[in-house]
């Protein structure tokens, strides 16, 4: 595919690299995901092969201190997944800094 033919924003056809045009009124694509920051990477995050943050099941990263979810740890977009996680990784971090808390006062 070279190209898509559109008429005032809608689809006519596919134009192929040979510059024939098959047409077409609508098409199926699946976009390939993927992150828009390397944050993570640049934090020394570990990362499964397509890009995700890698995570453990309390949202915490290969870096102590680090969490993720949501998006960033699946490459999926529903925003109903996305919050949940984040409010479950919210869950544990303030889990790990209450125990920080308890550890420095009795101390």
């Amino acid at each position: 595919m070279a190209r898509l033919e559109q008429e005032n924003g809608a689809l006519t056809g596919i134009v192929l690299t040979t510059g024939d045009v098959i047409p077409r009124r609508g098409i199926f694509v699946q976009p390939q995901l993927r992150q828009h920051s390397d944050l993570a990477k640049q934090l020394g995050c570990s990362l499964a092969d397509n890009g995700a943050v890698q995570v453990s099941e309390e949202k915490q990263t290969s870096v102590p201190g680090v969490y993720a979810a949501g998006d960033t740890v699946t490459l999926f977009t529903s925003i109903s997944i996305v919050v949940a996680e984040g409010a479950m990784a919210g869950v544990f971090i303030n889990k790990v800094l209450i125990a920080e808390n308890l550890a420095l006062l009795n101390q």
